[in-house]
């Protein structure tokens, strides 16, 4: 009985950083690819806000990933590590286009976790 009650336990615990996981990249598409986008002369404001929330969100996610209940070190280092970046246009700014194509790939890989632990 008491290995069930763990097991039942441990799948509510999991299944509760797979929607957290699942809310993060809601709010990367909402917070990060999806922000109001400035005036041109604003841009260099921009660029520095949108890198800070993205560093506060990848560190949101780090925390979720870091769990070892849940998830591996392989999980989370596949989450945090990018290979190569391939360069978007969407603000004109080098700097907040450097900052959007980097969400692309961390959400591609929070989608192969999430499809890992189902």
């Amino acid at each position: 009985m008491g290995l069930f009650v763990w097991g039942l336990w441990h799948s509510r615990g999991k299944q509760k950083s797979l929607d957290e996981l699942s809310e993060a990249i809601s709010r990367a598409i909402r917070d990060l690819v999806n922000k109001p986008r400035t005036e041109p002369a604003g841009m260099e404001v921009f660029a520095a806000e949108l890198a800070e929330e993205y560093t506060r969100w990848s560190e949101g996610v780090d925390r979720i990933l870091a769990n070892t209940a849940y998830f591996t070190q392989s999980e989370l280092l596949h989450f945090q590590r990018l290979d190569f970046i391939l360069p978007i246009v969407m603000t004109r700014h080098p700097g907040a286009d450097h900052t959007l194509a980097m969400p692309n790939m961390k959400l591609e890989h929070l989608r192969d976790i999430i499809a890992w632990s189902r």
